[in-house]
């Protein structure tokens, strides 16, 4: 069996300090981009901790062995029926190499079955991302939950100069540098290095509001515009001055966040239907981008989602929100004594590693203006708020 630190990394979570983020793309912004990009909408993230990797394949297979896929409790209604419907007892593209009690599996790429690469970011959907998070803080005795990240939190987790707000911080004088280097060039398959074409991130000044950087990351840093033809290890590619790797290219990151429309939408008129079909409460927002993202795809400012059981070279990391005093009290008592403190004792006294707080956190999707809203709790502030 895959051992940690040996065959994969540990992945730790990493604090982030909440802040105020701007989402949407300047409309004057030189390079194409779909309709959902424009428009902008200010969110105010929590403080909170997110792994320093994308949960990789080793990581997983914990969930696996543990009998994950047949606990009903750690599944939404929806991500029961489909893992019931499909029978599901592994990632889909997990191909297991012997009897099934042994766990013995092989990996199915584009165009080859490889053996098992255990420290690359696990390929699966939404469903499955969040019945490991529900696991997770099960097996680690939280009374915290774990969840995926949010659109918001994800631009906190970047370097600044990929964030899609970058022009408004050059204004304030806000800006920091990123970390430096390249990605190692691992064991990515068809790994022969492309570099024509890669975007620099060379930052200009800020005129008329124009976002002083481009639209793509650089792809010396990250496993995007087919540098490689798959996945590649974590570990590969250096992280963000937060300390994160991947948050752009290697497999796409699920949100928590409904795809939704930002204020001042307009559909484009040669497409109108590209994303207000979408706008229902119904599809999950991806981030980031995969290996295989190039152009716009590959862009700081793209917004792309699914049906939350469509596979789409998609992984996810563990997040957690923060409650004030639990970091420091975290476990037993004192963790319990905390949650009353913030939540109220009746409150409190719900709130198992079986079936953990967790916190308000805002998401893109919330308070949408009409028609583009769903009909789900994530699209309500004062829907979330009473759903601890």
């Amino acid at each position: 069996m895959p051992k940690p630190g040996a065959d994969f990394p540990h992945n730790p979570l990493i604090p982030v300090r909440g802040a105020r983020v701007s989402l949407g793309k300047p409309r004057n912004f030189p390079s194409f981009g779909w309709d959902n990009e424009y428009g902008r909408r200010d969110v105010d993230v929590q403080d909170f901790r997110a792994s320093r990797f994308k949960i990789t394949n080793g990581e997983f297979l914990a969930f696996v062995r543990a009998g994950g896929y047949g606990q009903r409790r750690h599944w939404s209604a929806d991500g029961w029926g489909w893992r019931t419907f499909r029978n599901a007892k592994w990632p889909t593209f997990w191909v297991p190499d012997g009897p099934a009690g042994l766990h013995r599996y092989r990996l199915r790429l584009l165009f080859d079955c490889v053996d098992m690469q255990w420290d690359w970011p696990v390929d699966c959907n939404y469903h499955e991302a969040a019945a490991f998070c529900s696991w997770l803080a099960e097996r680690e005795g939280q009374q915290v939950g774990y969840r995926l990240v949010t659109e918001a939190e994800h631009v906190l987790m970047r370097d600044d100069e990929d964030r899609p707000d970058y022009w408004m911080m050059v204004g304030k004088g806000q800006v920091q540098q990123g970390q430096n280097g390249a990605c190692t060039n691992g064991k990515a398959a068809n790994g022969a290095a492309n570099g024509n074409g890669a975007a620099t991130n060379d930052a200009a000044t800020a005129q008329d509001n124009d976002a002083p950087s481009m639209a793509t990351p650089n792809a010396q840093r990250y496993n995007l515009h087919l540098v490689h033809g798959s996945s590649s290890p974590v570990t590969d590619c250096p992280p963000t001055r937060h300390g994160f790797h991947d948050v752009f290219g290697n497999s796409w990151e699920w949100a928590e966040d409904h795809f939704a429309a930002f204020p001042g939408f307009r559909a484009h008129p040669y497409y109108e239907d590209f994303s207000a079909p979408c706008f229902a409460g119904l599809h999950q927002m991806i981030l980031g981008g995969s290996f295989i993202s190039t152009g716009q795809l590959a862009s700081k400012f793209a917004r792309y989602q699914f049906r939350p059981h469509f596979f789409q070279h998609a992984t996810f990391r563990v997040v957690q929100t923060a409650v004030a005093g639990v970091e420091a009290e975290r476990g037993g008592e004192k963790e319990r004594a905390v949650l009353e403190r913030v939540y109220g004792r009746e409150a409190a006294a719900a709130f198992t590693p079986e079936r953990p707080c967790v916190p308000f956190f805002e998401t893109s999707c919330m308070d949408a203006a009409e028609p583009y809203v769903g009909d789900r709790p994530c699209c309500s502030k004062r829907e979330r708020r009473t759903a601890r």
